[in-house]
């Protein structure tokens, strides 16, 4: 028992560990996309941008945030890889498995003791 929940757990915990490196390695990438195409915006569409994006920050700290009130695609983009993230369930194993272990550990812990008699 012990192995299958080890190797169920390490082989989850690996696919979600990999999951999540792809999904840095993706945010990294729309960063880096979005640098370069804001630099080849004009100066006076630079400026309108960025507003737009100070807004969307703002909009982004609100505890009543929906996602169509963000006015940028740069912001657009990060709440859906932001989303995606949120989607993966990084703790599942832990969730699942750590309990009923748990309940073993307290089941032998508590066991009772016998005197031998002699």
């Amino acid at each position: 028992m012990a192995t299958l929940i080890r190797q169920q757990n390490l082989v989850y915990n690996d696919e979600m560990d990999q999951q999540l490196k792809s999904l840095r390695q993706e945010k990294k990438a729309y960063k880096k996309r979005h640098k370069e195409a804001f630099e080849r915006l004009s100066e006076l569409q630079q400026i309108a941008y960025t507003h737009a994006m100070v807004r969307d920050a703002d909009v982004m700290n609100d505890p009543n945030f929906h996602p169509e009130d963000l006015e940028s695609d740069y912001y657009r983009g990060l709440h859906a890889i932001k989303q995606k993230r949120n989607e993966i369930q990084a703790t599942r194993a832990l969730e699942s498995w750590v309990p009923l272990i748990a309940a073993l550990g307290a089941m032998v812990a508590a066991r009772p003791r016998f005197p031998t008699w002699r």
